[in-house]
């Protein structure tokens, strides 16, 4: 965890501090610079999704959405009881 958040400090994506009463606590905020990347990356998730989706009923997206999420259940939480 630390190496991640240090390579997010490096690249200004986030702002960290020291807490006044205990110095054990490091406090991680996001910074305007990752904010704004995180903005970014939204508008391209939505882009991307629209490509996908684009001519699906509602219908069909909904179906798409849940068969997305079984996917994902199956990999990840399955996935934990198989290891």
């Amino acid at each position: 965890m630390a190496g991640i958040l240090a390579r997010l400090d490096q690249k200004n994506m986030i702002i960290t501090s020291q807490d006044e009463k205990d110095k054990r606590i490091k406090k991680v905020e996001i910074s305007d610079e990752g904010r704004a990347l995180i903005n970014r990356l939204g508008e391209h998730l939505d882009d991307s999704e629209r490509a996908i989706v684009g001519d699906f009923t509602k219908d069909e997206q909904e179906t798409f959405h849940l068969l997305l999420e079984r996917a994902y259940y199956n990999v990840v939480e399955r996935g934990d009881e198989n290891d």
